[in-house]
């Protein structure tokens, strides 16, 4: 069961939207690590439901999501919990990396640099809920 989560650090989950994605995204700054996990677990999950001839439809019943999940998720507007990723690599039949392998011909974006901003990304995260307690 389990079997699909084990290649991948733990910090590739921390994938959510956020207040300051959407400044980034009105003022012309890159998106952030997450906005770019988000993406690229929506287009690879896109690219593997169209090899395998599926609908969005077809798709989302074989995950056990609603179509609009399976939509938002493929747009890059949503992320997988862990829960539903494991259900996506049953679903599909693939392992869990398959939705984190780099993108042909679109953008693409160096290991170092996506980790890069993922940790900055957490960091502050972390350092605004921690004011929060400490206020």
């Amino acid at each position: 069961m389990g079997r699909h989560l084990v290649c991948l650090p733990p910090a590739l989950f921390v994938l959510h939207s956020s207040d300051m994605d959407a400044k980034r995204k009105k003022s012309g700054v890159p998106p952030s690590g997450n906005v770019v996990l988000m993406r690229l677990v929506g287009s690879n999950l896109k690219r593997i439901r169209t090899q395998k001839g599926l609908t969005q439809l077809e798709m989302a019943e074989a995950c056990g999501f609603s179509e609009r999940m399976a939509r938002e998720v493929e747009l890059g507007n949503r992320a997988p919990s862990f829960i539903s990723l494991w259900r996506m690599c049953e679903g599909l039949g693939v392992q869990a990396f398959e939705f984190f392998l780099p993108e042909e011909g679109g953008e693409k974006y160096s290991k170092r640099k996506l980790l890069g901003q993922l940790k900055e990304d957490v960091m502050k995260d972390v350092a605004k809920r921690f004011d929060q307690h400490i206020e």
